[in-house]
C-alpha cells in the first residue's frame, strides 16, 4: 500500500502517496482504528496531500456511504 503511517505519544499521522484505491484508505484506517494505541490518542491526521489518483469503484462508493450511513444514526 502507498502509504506511511507513524505513531507518536499523541496520536498517529497517515500520509498517502501516488495512485491508492478506495479499499486500500479504508483498509489502512481500519488497521489505525485497531491499533491498541488508538483510544488514547489526541489526533488522528490523513494527510492525502501527494495522492495522484484515488481509484474507486460503484462499491466502494455504496460501501462508505452505508458506513457513513450507520455512523450518523
Amino acid at each position: 500500500m502507498p502509504y506511511i503511517s507513524t505513531w507518536d505519544k499523541k496520536g498517529n499521522h497517515i500520509k498517502f502517496y501516488g495512485v491508492v484505491s478506495a479499499g486500500e484508505i479504508e483498509s489502512t484506517n481500519n488497521e489505525a482504528h485497531n491499533d491498541e494505541r488508538f483510544d488514547d490518542i489526541k489526533y488522528f491526521i490523513c494527510d492525502m496531500t501527494e495522492i495522484t489518483d484515488v481509484v474507486v469503484t460503484e462499491s466502494d462508493a455504496i460501501n462508505s456511504a452505508a458506513t457513513d450511513k450507520v455512523h450518523l444514526i
